[in-house]
């Protein structure tokens, strides 16, 4: 009867360590993995209007955006031009996040037609910028391609141009750049 009672205790224990086992299995699967990074096609505006952590959106053509794009805080997208133009004729872009513009193509560009914003990039509070490639620039005298009012702005590469005077870029602008070249 000691032998049985061993037996069962024995059976018991090891039932116990089994279903112990399959509930830490189940939990670790229950945590979701991490999403891969993406390089998403963008063909017009609506494939820059809700941007993710993470991912590299590439321009497949010319792109006109006719309102404002954010990149909120606690996201770090890449925007390529590959090559082609993304005018915002409306809005602009903010950066509370951060923010690469990059250009793997050659003569990509970002240009402001519009005429509401006085710039056409905000980085704001807690924003980063880092420019590696492209141009960016504006049409109009009176809009400033990137207006600093909070974070960083890093230019490794690319151009950007601006149509007001030199000295009104430097106190607006570019006194909080990081030229790296």
């Amino acid at each position: 009867m000691r032998k049985e009672a061993g037996k069962r205790g024995r059976m018991l224990a090891a039932l116990a360590v089994l279903a112990v086992a399959a509930v830490a299995l189940t939990a670790v699967a229950a945590v979701p993995e991490a999403q891969a990074a993406e390089t998403i096609d963008v063909s017009n505006e609506s494939g820059l209007s809700n941007m993710t952590d993470g991912n590299t959106y590439r321009l497949s053509g010319p792109v006109t955006i006719h309102s404002t794009i954010t990149v909120t805080s606690g996201i770090s997208v890449t925007l390529d031009l590959n090559g082609h133009t993304l005018s915002v004729a409306g809005g602009s872009i903010i950066v509370q996040g951060s923010l690469t513009i990059t250009d793997s193509g050659s003569g990509g560009t970002l240009i402001y037609n519009g005429t509401t914003y006085s710039a056409l990039i905000f980085v704001e509070s807690e924003g980063s910028l880092k420019v590696e490639g492209g141009t960016i620039t504006s049409s109009s005298s009176s809009v400033i391609p990137i207006r600093i009012t909070g974070g960083t702005v890093t230019i490794e590469g690319g151009d950007s141009v601006a149509h007001r005077s030199e000295l009104e870029r430097d106190l607006y602008d570019f006194w909080r750049i990081q030229h790296v070249r």
